[in-house]
């Protein structure tokens, strides 16, 4: 089932555990349902309010690609998601045809979750005035881009190139046996891609998409 609703997200923490849930809520998440889809595997559902903005389902998507990258499955970032429908039974293969339970069903509203997507919601907008202040003005010499041999191929997106320049930042700091620093591994991968010439808002919004947990930081 896909829950549709103008007034509130319904956020799946896909392919969880028992012991990531009980993680989840350490930190100050309230899972509206909780469900074992299979043995071991639970989905965990957190409602929040929907607002009528322009990029509100770019900032829900930010923070269902984060919750999942910590708790669920890392592969899913779109909040318009699927979910299993208690009492009935998970065909996929390899889940043993074992029927969908309900584990709790507190039908609560998240609030760390509502405070995220309002922090992400502001991200968005300062990048979107960021973005038409610049298209009023020529940029400066300094920020021209570089040569495009000194870029990322054309299809690979600022979330990707950022993804990219992190990893590769994890692996120096990891073989150099330096203290890993999230906000530090994101400004040497942000320094490269501003070198690279992405602008400042391509810059920011892959920070924001794909930094663990950027927006709580």
């Amino acid at each position: 089932i896909t829950p549709i609703d103008r007034q509130q997200h319904f956020i799946l923490v896909d392919d969880t555990t028992p012991e990531k849930v009980e993680d989840m809520r350490a930190r100050g998440f309230a899972p509206a349902l909780v469900q074992q889809s299979s043995e071991g595997n639970l989905q965990a559902v957190l409602r929040l309010p929907r607002q009528d903005e322009k990029q509100e389902q770019k900032a829900a998507n930010m923070l269902m690609g984060m919750l999942n990258r910590e708790w669920g499955d890392p592969k899913i970032s779109g909040v318009v998601h699927a979910f299993r429908m208690a009492g009935f039974s998970n065909k996929k293969a390899g889940r043993g045809d074992v029927f969908t339970r309900v584990i709790d069903a507190a039908g609560v509203i998240c609030g760390k979750a509502t405070d995220m997507l309002e922090r992400a919601r502001e991200k968005l907008r300062e990048a979107m005035a960021e973005r038409k202040a610049r298209q009023q003005k020529p940029a400066p010499k300094a920020m021209e881009r570089r040569p495009a041999d000194a870029l990322p191929a054309p299809d690979e997106g600022a979330e990707a190139r950022f993804d990219a320049l992190r990893k590769r930042e994890v692996g120096l700091a990891k073989s150099k046996g330096w203290t890993l620093n999230d906000s530090a591994l994101d400004f040497r991968a942000a320094k490269i891609m501003a070198q690279e010439g992405w602008t400042t808002d391509d810059i920011a919004a892959a920070i924001v998409a794909r930094s663990p947990f950027v927006v709580d930081r």
